[in-house]
């Protein structure tokens, strides 16, 4: 989960329903940590509570950022010299 100096807090969650149409319906879920403290209990419930919203950003934002690294015509231009260079050593 965390780590932050003397404070640790090691455990899992879920995330279900991630349906790119419809990202509120994110389920974030068996948020369980492996000690128990006062540290790891607030580590659940910051998890709980803002999780969900993070990976609404990062569902959103990642299409985007996928379509402006496919569209860099330097990507392109050396796509097509591995592409050619690829045709060169079947033959």
């Amino acid at each position: 989960m965390a780590s932050r100096g003397s404070d640790e807090a090691n455990g899992t969650y879920k995330v279900n329903e991630i349906a790119p149409d419809d990202l509120d319906d994110i389920e974030i879920d068996g948020v369980k940590s492996n000690t128990k403290s006062d540290f790891s209990k607030k580590v659940e419930q910051i998890i709980k509570k803002k999780m969900k919203e993070e990976y609404k950003k990062l569902f959103t934002e990642f299409p985007k950022f996928l379509a402006e690294k496919e569209s860099n015509p330097e990507k392109i231009e050396q796509d097509k010299i591995k592409r050619e260079a690829a045709k060169v050593a079947v033959q």
